[in-house]
């Protein structure tokens, strides 16, 4: 097999039976673990070139962690489907970021590729519950919800950053109106003018209303 020119293809002993033993070591005169009629595939579990090469390898010895195919570099092409997880180069051990769960096969809110709608962090990764932890500062913005979505109550704007007025003890519109609030908001009060709430007026109800 491999003809008189390439005799078990330079990966084992032509037998007088006209079949291979394939090379199935890696000491000086034969390298490798050579598989097949003519000698010319790797045995399953090794690769590269001259087929004595491994990738990483877990706590339990499985190459890629099974979560994985070892290439003929000696990389781990990780898997990335919904079938058998999301898994993350270079060892396949850990779930792609915005993934989560044992098998890192669910996604954040809002999905990986927008998790927490890029206003929070995901607690992914496979001890972690897919919660958002949304931001609430004064740089990134003040957001909430379960995809941190919507701005947290009293902001506004499109990015959550600006307050509708409030007085010294936190009441929106000085407890006398309603805020124009959310990312489609601008801030405005809309005043209370009932005969069980009061009339109130100017731009933050925080006078009678005139007349």
């Amino acid at each position: 097999p491999g003809g008189a020119v390439s005799p078990c293809s330079f990966h084992g002993a032509c037998l007088a039976d006209e079949t291979c033993a394939c090379d199935n070591n890696q000491n000086s005169s034969h390298v490798g673990y050579w598989m097949g009629t003519a000698c010319s595939s790797c045995q399953n579990g090794w690769y590269g070139a001259n087929c004595s090469g491994q990738c990483v390898k877990d706590a339990n010895g499985d190459q890629c962690a099974l979560h994985g195919q070892c290439s003929y570099t000696l990389d781990c092409i990780c898997h990335a489907n919904v079938a058998q997880g999301y898994w993350a180069e270079p060892t396949c051990q850990q779930c792609k970021p915005n993934y989560w769960g044992t098998k890192c096969t669910k996604q954040c809110p809002g999905g990986a590729c927008n998790a927490c709608s890029n206003h929070g962090t995901c607690s992914d990764g496979l001890a972690g519950d897919g919660v958002c932890t949304c931001d609430s500062n004064s740089t990134a913005g003040f957001w909430t919800g379960d995809k941190c979505e919507r701005c947290s109550l009293s902001y506004f704007g499109e990015e959550c950053v600006n307050r509708c007025p409030i007085d010294a003890q936190q009441n929106v519109c000085y407890g006398h109106g309603i805020c124009s609030e959310g990312v489609r908001g601008n801030g405005t009060c809309i005043c209370t003018t009932t005969d069980t709430d009061g009339f109130w007026g100017n731009s933050v109800c925080d006078n009678c209303k005139l007349g």
